[in-house]
């Protein structure tokens, strides 16, 4: 899905560049991009992998649905492979990539790893409900929009899937060098993922602390501003 995405998010930004398409929908599709990333960041990645905060059933759900229909897979997937990545970092069970090969694989590299405190995950109906019904997910947002129009397809999901997708495996493969993992706070200005450019800050805060990369020096953290507007 999101190889199919980015053909058509260079054809959906020629039909803005010829005239064809209204401007506002880039915009539009801004705000998408803008909704997945938060999805991602405050929901996979703050309140579902480290706990680091308490907020509504509500947003429980919009994050779960949200973040799934992005393609990153069941919210119970991302949080294994996410913990996973934090107990073997920057070994050979590290599941993330940081070559190119990121933007081609199908799967993490490896999963052969167990991660026994992340059980708790599939007590929760809403992770049990993402990953029974992953694939329905995110179909069904594509599907829904293109029967509207094919202007709603290109720009409400073909562009900001295409966007999330490049961004999140730059991600991947800048987050973490041969010294570890290392902040690039500046990149938020090309490439604006939530806060999450903070990596090496999150890897030695902890996610108990995960709210503090907002309170340290030069950091730019929206996803922190988020998560204090929804957070118990």
């Amino acid at each position: 899905m999101t190889w199919l995405s980015i053909p058509l998010a260079f054809y959906a930004l020629f039909l803005v560049f010829n005239g064809t398409i209204h401007f506002s929908w880039v915009i539009a599709s801004i705000v998408v991009y803008h909704l997945s990333i938060i999805a991602l960041s405050v929901g996979n990645h703050r309140l579902f992998s480290h706990r680091a905060f308490k907020c509504s059933r509500f947003y429980h759900w919009f994050f779960a649905i949200f973040t799934t229909a992005f393609g990153n897979g069941s919210t119970f997937q991302w949080v294994m492979i996410h913990l996973g990545h934090h107990l073997h970092s920057d070994t050979e069970l590290d599941p993330h990539t940081v070559t190119f090969y990121q933007f081609f694989k199908l799967k993490p590299k490896n999963i052969r790893f167990k991660v026994p405190y992340a059980k708790w995950i599939l007590r929760d109906p809403i992770h049990r409900f993402t990953h029974r019904y992953a694939l329905l997910i995110v179909l069904f947002f594509p599907i829904m929009l293109a029967l509207i129009s094919s202007t709603a397809f290109l720009f409400l999901w073909a562009l900001p899937l295409a966007h999330h997708h490049i961004t999140g495996n730059l991600f991947y493969i800048y987050s973490h060098d041969k010294d570890g993992a290392v902040d690039h706070p500046w990149l938020w200005i090309f490439f604006p993922f939530a806060g999450e450019w903070n990596h090496r800050a999150h890897h030695e805060v902890g996610g108990e602390k995960l709210l503090d990369n907002a309170q340290l020096p030069n950091q730019f953290d929206p996803g922190y501003w988020v998560t204090r507007m929804i957070m118990k």
